[in-house]
């Protein structure tokens, strides 16, 4: 639901230190059509292959997981995204991912995140596989101790992890902000270490991870007198929550801007999760809410009738919103730009990367 692309970025950097050459999914191609074509494209000098399987609808996971033939299999989280598909919710959601269970063998080896009490059940139906865990739950087999900022302005992040089974310590410093990297550090450390890749080389290995383009990327704008974190990407309520995190815990000098586009395939939820998200942004330390899109804009109607000495701006289309930022961008601003795919959230970060 949340962090695949991240997940399967590092999983790769561990797997490449630790056991050769690494073919991976190139971008998200993780669908019925780019699945087939990212494993069509593996050179016969590969020595593991890292697939991302994605969906939005029951079934897809069952069909993505016959055609793949996984050995290790890996569940990220169960979020609220694609919700819209399933009449059941979250539970439904669940029951979808956990179909790349099915045809599990004897040798497999299936990695789940303790933390995420839906994933973690999943483990009762796989009994013939061996199960690794992650998270911070003290009976993970790799249990996160510690996440903090780190570098300059907090854009690093450094991670502890205990291997449960030896008790070795290590840690992982991840050359990109966020919280969240810890979980998926600790996922990629799981898997290296259940195909036999030392704890300590996995650790050293993530240093070497680097975010793909519009996921959470920070870097300079106007002259280096602003920071943008583009995570335009996608966005689902989970990730929103995350990326307003490592927006609150930059330590830069200026005000803090939340540039929010709409969440799609939220269903029924829809006016409950984004008007959550206001919330967040009313109670939480950033100057500015800049949001587009009608689910946004009707939300804001209710919960932003008092802004708490917030300023709120409201567009129609990305294009107005880029417009309104830069009319009023200060030196020491920081910009997180987040909004589901068909929002064009990238065109305010292209923006907002013009400034002079």
């Amino acid at each position: 639901s949340c962090g695949k692309t991240t997940a399967k970025e590092m999983t790769a950097v561990v797997l490449q230190a630790g056991i050769g050459r690494v073919h991976q999914t190139k971008g998200n191609l993780n669908n019925h059509v780019g699945l087939p074509l990212s494993i069509l494209c593996t050179p016969a000098t590969a020595d593991a292959m890292v697939l991302e399987l994605g969906m939005s609808a029951a079934g897809e996971i069952s069909i993505l997981t016959g055609i793949a033939q996984p050995t290790v299999r890996v569940v990220t989280n169960v979020a609220p995204a694609h919700i819209a598909s399933f009449a059941d919710g979250l539970d439904g959601v669940a029951k979808a991912k956990a179909e790349i269970l099915e045809g599990t063998r004897v040798d497999d080896i299936i990695v789940l995140n303790a933390d995420d009490e839906r994933v973690a059940r999943m483990g009762e139906a796989a009994c013939k596989a061996q199960i690794r865990t992650f998270g911070w739950r003290e009976d993970a087999d790799i249990r996160i101790l510690e996440i903090v900022p780190a570098g300059e302005y907090g854009l690093h992040t450094h991670v502890k992890l205990l291997e449960t089974c030896s008790g070795k310590i290590g840690s992982v410093e991840i050359r990109c902000p966020g919280k969240h990297l810890g979980s998926n550090a600790a996922l990629a450390v799981a898997v290296g270490t259940s195909l036999s890749v030392p704890f300590e080389q996995c650790c050293f290995a993530l240093q070497d991870y680097q975010s793909l383009g519009m996921r959470m990327k920070a870097e300079p704008v106007k002259n280096g007198a602003c920071l943008l974190l583009d995570d335009s990407y996608n966005a689902n309520p989970l990730s929103t929550a995350n990326a307003l995190e490592v927006l609150a815990n930059i330590s830069y000098p200026g005000r803090r801007i939340a540039v929010l586009g709409d969440m799609m395939e939220l269903g029924d939820t829809a006016n409950e999760e984004h008007s959550k998200i206001l919330c967040t942004c009313l109670e939480g330390p950033y100057q500015i809410l800049a949001v587009v899109g009608p689910k946004y804009q009707a939300a804001a109607k209710i919960v932003c009738k008092q802004p708490h000495g917030k300023i709120l701006i409201l567009a129609d289309t990305a294009e107005s919103l880029a417009s309104q930022l830069l009319g009023m961008a200060q030196d020491g601003d920081v910009f997180l730009v987040k909004g589901s795919r068909s929002m064009k959230m990238e065109l305010v970060a292209d923006k907002l990367r013009s400034m002079v």
